[in-house]
């Protein structure tokens, strides 16, 4: 017997509980556990002296190493801090708040579309990936932005499907208010409540007045805003590097990252393997994906989360070390691509298409929303901005709804057996346990890196004459950043140029190796540090 509407409303408040409390408090423990809580974590050292500087003084300053929009989430980070105060606690627990709230928003998306148990395992897949474990620890823009773009969606849903013009009014406009709050956090979040707009001057004729009013009021909004911040001091423009290998290979690998992400949800579901047009469609993702790593020689994922040595090991001197062995990494990887080549044959195929813009105009918003998102990231790409996996964070409940509708019903002879949903289970919590363990490692490494240079500030060396990762030099300078420093020649940390009065006579690294003109001085917890042998 199927669950009355009040009892299943309260087991969806329930679970939209259970998803905020649980992942906040694995993740805070988890941080916590590591030491890494209160620690600057990649870049969002810029983000976190933007906040801390406009909640003290009043002023928007920038520091150079800002090119997305950020204001939306300064402005909320300054907010907290004069409200509870605290620095770069407070800050981050700002971003365990919108981590832990985004896998919820996602399931009341997939709720609007899917029953409970479809829709709680396309939420939790967003708990299967270490961007989101590694942002909640950290004070980036992505997880914000990322949750008012799946509260637009959700809310633009909503407004399609009112039965009263009222409520469908109100809720576009709450609709076009969060997307555009999105867009003053990253720019790339304006695909959202484009969508939206699109969507309901589509499907509704009674919507189509509100929608002009709010994409005219909207468009102005963003003009105005967008040469308003261009023209704040210490800003960080892109640059037009037009590199399509370059940009073709962040697609693939994009592409290969939503495949891993939702593998729980192709792999063990719908019997692909039944179908042939799905083994040619994995058949070209692995030939996409040998040309990436064999032909190109990159990595299989977006820079710079997801690798076998955890998160932005880049950011950091020396090679960290391996996290996660060899034949797991090569299981991983083959998972990544048959699952991309499933989702690929699943958006494709003739039956997906009509589930995804049939009779349901609700529908539209996703499909168009997926649209801009992916031509905003290819646009993005071409200015010079690589298409990174944590930009990615709004798109596996989106796709999760167009996968799972396609799958048939309980009740029907070709609806999946329970053996297919607890292998998706398994497979769910495998990515999980792959998602805290670079987590852990990257986050370890964060700590012992800091404590290592904090040792040497403490005992009277200058903070910026030690190269221990681009977090710490940004943190301790007292000038912006100049971006076209970086890579500069003879410079050991690619961003010691970026700082003016940066030095590298003390080095904190994380391998042992010798590095001529320097002597070893200690060695622990993972990190080596060494001295210049000569006078600096």
């Amino acid at each position: 017997m199927a669950a009355s509407p009040l009892v299943q409303r309260a087991a969806d408040r329930v679970l939209v509980v259970a998803l905020v409390l649980g992942f906040a408090a694995a993740s805070g423990a988890l941080a916590a556990r590591t030491g890494a809580w209160g620690l600057p974590h990649n870049d969002d050292w810029a983000m976190l002296r933007i906040a801390q500087r406009l909640g003290d003084t009043g002023e928007l300053r920038l520091v150079g190493w800002n090119r997305m929009s950020l204001v939306g989430q300064s402005v909320l980070g300054a907010g907290a801090l004069r409200l509870v105060g605290g620095g770069v606690s407070t800050l981050q627990a700002v971003s365990l708040a919108a981590a832990a709230l985004l896998p919820a928003v996602a399931y009341a998306l997939l709720r609007r579309f899917l029953p409970p148990g479809r829709a709680v395992l396309g939420a939790l897949t967003l708990v299967g990936t270490c961007e989101l474990w590694l942002l909640s620890a950290s004070f980036m823009t992505d997880v914000l932005a990322a949750l008012l773009v799946v509260g637009c969606l959700l809310l633009g849903v909503a407004a399609v499907r009112a039965p009263a013009r009222r409520a469908a009014v109100l809720l576009l406009v709450g609709a076009v208010l969060g997307g555009l709050w999105a867009f003053t956090v990253r720019e790339g979040a304006l695909a959202a409540p484009v969508a939206v707009l699109l969507a309901a001057a589509v499907g509704r004729r009674d919507l189509r007045a509100p929608v002009w009013a709010s994409a005219g009021a909207g468009g102005v909004a963003v003009v105005v805003f967008e040469l308003w911040r261009r023209s704040l001091p210490g800003d960080d423009p892109p640059v037009l590097v037009v590199d399509l290998v370059a940009t073709a290979a962040h697609g693939v690998e994009a592409l290969l990252w939503t495949g891993l992400v939702l593998s729980p949800v192709t792999l063990l579901l719908g019997r692909w393997w039944r179908r042939g047009r799905a083994w040619v469609a994995v058949g070209v993702t692995g030939c996409l994906a040998g040309w990436v790593g064999l032909g190109l020689d990159r990595p299989l994922f977006p820079a710079n989360y997801l690798s076998q040595r955890g998160g932005y090991s880049t950011a950091e001197l020396g090679s960290r070390a391996v996290l996660v062995p060899d034949a797991v990494w090569a299981v991983v990887c083959v998972v990544a691509v048959v699952s991309a080549g499933v989702l690929v044959e699943r958006l494709a195929d003739r039956r997906g298409r009509r589930v995804a813009a049939g009779t349901d105009p609700a529908a539209r918003v996703l499909t168009w929303f997926l649209a801009l998102t992916v031509a905003g990231l290819l646009v993005q790409d071409l200015v010079g901005q690589a298409t990174y996996s944590r930009y990615l964070l709004a798109l596996p409940p989106v796709l999760a709804v167009l996968v799972l509708q396609t799958v048939p019903s309980a009740g029907t002879a070709a609806a999946p057996h329970r053996r297919a949903w607890v292998g998706s289970a398994v497979l769910l919590a495998a990515c999980c346990a792959l998602a805290v363990v670079l987590t852990a490692g990257t986050l370890r490494s964060d700590t012992a890196r800091w404590t290592a240079a904090q040792e040497l500030a403490d005992a009277g060396v200058d903070p910026m004459s030690i190269a221990v990762g681009q977090e710490w030099s940004g943190w301790h300078s007292a000038v912006p950043a100049v971006h076209a420093g970086r890579d500069a020649p003879g410079d050991r940390g690619w961003w010691t140029g970026m700082f003016s009065g940066a030095s590298e006579c003390w080095l904190v690294a994380v391998d042992d190796r010798e590095r001529a003109g320097y002597r070893l001085v200690s060695a622990g917890s993972g990190v080596w540090v060494s001295r210049a042998e000569t006078t600096c």
